[in-house]
């Protein structure tokens, strides 16, 4: 959609549509291609963590939560595929799922380079058939938080039923805290030659909301490009909750908890934005 300046100075509440609200344009393939590039960049964790963290967090799954012992692997919200590539390598049989086609795409050339035993989906989460029988489920990276409650409720009932017994799903997620805070931050605003939200030279103004009942934070990017002056809106949410809130969206989706870490190499100390919960089958 075209904005002016105009609707910059003189805009309302910050609200939109309830897709528009929650999801950048992952499936837009301008935005993939840019994104993909951030997901690739070794100079931040911003989109993708940098490949040597990557390593040890996969050193972790690994040994710690399969044993060591290779199985079938089902990663949602793959990106380019950087953890799949790595378990693969390790024996495992991955399958990877994703909204992003410029991530797709390179995976899969990573499959055929690499010759490894990896399979990629261009699909929508909300709508895609997980499968069956995986021995190792991966949600990383705060992904579950951007979707809306219920549909976060749907993911997991899905991917129970895609779980094998004995099986761990590893979901990587927000704390309370940090969707809190994020939806506190003051405004922001950066100059770019070229980014994520636009190949050509850009100034990009955030504002970011916090709603207590829905616990959910909001962030609105307004996006000026030169030397055209287009200005563009993206927006994202993310939405909280507390650790009972998380066991209780287990419980209701047919998994329990095993365990809580404070990262994807099994620290006891929670006290960055993510943690990172373990969960089985109730009748493991």
């Amino acid at each position: 959609m075209r904005f002016t300046l105009r609707d910059l100075v003189q805009a309302g509440p910050l609200e939109d549509g309830p897709e528009q609200s929650r999801k950048l344009p992952w499936h837009d393939p301008d935005f993939s291609e840019r994104m993909l590039a951030e997901h690739l960049s070794q100079r931040h964790d911003l989109a993708s963590r940098r490949l040597d963290a990557i390593d040890r967090h996969v050193t972790w799954l690994h040994h710690t939560v399969t044993g060591g012992h290779p199985g079938r692997v089902l990663d949602l919200g793959c990106g380019p595929g950087l953890y799949t590539e790595r378990l693969a390598a390790l024996g495992h049989e991955c399958v990877g799922i994703d909204f992003s086609p410029a991530a797709i795409r390179y995976a899969n050339q990573q499959v055929d380079k690499l010759g490894l035993d990896c399979t990629y989906r261009l699909e929508d989460l909300r709508s895609a058939d997980f499968g069956t029988d995986h021995s190792l489920i991966l949600f990383l990276f705060g992904e579950l938080n951007t979707f809306t409650p219920a549909e976060a409720e749907a993911l997991l009932r899905k991917t129970a039923e895609s779980l094998a017994k004995h099986a761990a799903l590893v979901l990587e997620v927000h704390t309370i805290e940090a969707v809190r805070a994020a939806g506190a931050a003051p405004p922001t605003w950066y100059r770019s030659e070229s980014g994520l939200f636009s190949e050509k030279p850009h100034l990009v103004l955030t504002e970011s909301t916090w709603d207590e009942e829905q616990a959910k934070s909001t962030d609105y990017h307004w996006v000026i490009t030169t030397p055209e002056s287009k200005i563009a809106r993206y927006a994202s949410t993310l939405y909280g909750y507390t650790d009972a809130e998380y066991d209780h969206l287990l419980r209701r989706s047919g998994l329990i908890r095993v365990a809580r870490f404070g990262d994807l190499e099994g620290s006891d100390r929670i006290d960055g934005d993510l943690e990172v919960i373990t969960a089985t089958h109730p009748d493991r």
